[in-house]
């Protein structure tokens, strides 16, 4: 029997709910402005530019599976 591909549903993304800095950059990340991550049982933030740059390398590994984050050529 085939099975069908699976359909990709829209994530709900959390947000930073207080101010911290990066673990990535070292820049600061205001509430709201960034995405958090639990590390070792503690909570950490990440930048948008940093998550951004992680799906990119991602993109890279396996296209796949991440195809939708790979960089555009510039025309």
């Amino acid at each position: 029997m085939k099975r069908r591909p699976l359909e990709r549903k829209e994530r709900k993304v959390m947000k930073n709910k207080y101010p911290g800095d990066c673990v990535v950059c070292g820049k600061r990340v205001e509430a709201g402005e960034g995405f958090p991550e639990k590390q070792n049982g503690v909570w950490k933030v990440r930048c948008l530019q940093c998550v951004i740059k992680n799906q990119e390398r991602k993109a890279q590994r396996d296209p796949e599976r991440y195809g939708k984050f790979q960089k555009k050529d510039a025309e």
